[in-house]
């Protein structure tokens, strides 16, 4: 039995660092632009990827939409994904 369990305990931390990689994909482009030594671009790289504020203020609607769309889901599939990886390791035992 142990030698499924191995594998399968490996398998779920896919899970959790998916989740992770997932719900940080709003700020992977801005957080890039930082380690390169562009503060400036990043500010607005987080903007875009947050709130559609690129060259002109968004309307409402624009920025709700890329809220959800750009902000909402990442966060919430990254979680499902992380909580899915720990509730798999909890069933498969320690």
């Amino acid at each position: 039995m142990s030698m499924v369990k191995v594998p399968l305990k490996i398998a779920t931390h896919a899970f959790t660092v998916g989740g992770i990689v997932v719900a940080t994909i709003p700020l992977h482009r801005g957080l890039g632009q930082v380690a390169h030594g562009d503060i400036t671009g990043a500010g607005i790289s987080l903007k875009q990827d947050t709130i559609a504020a690129g060259s002109g203020m968004p309307t409402v609607q624009q920025a709700a939409t890329q809220v959800i769309v750009g902000v909402v889901l990442p966060l919430a599939v990254g979680i499902g994904l992380i909580y899915g990886g720990g509730q798999l390791r909890k069933r498969i035992g320690n």
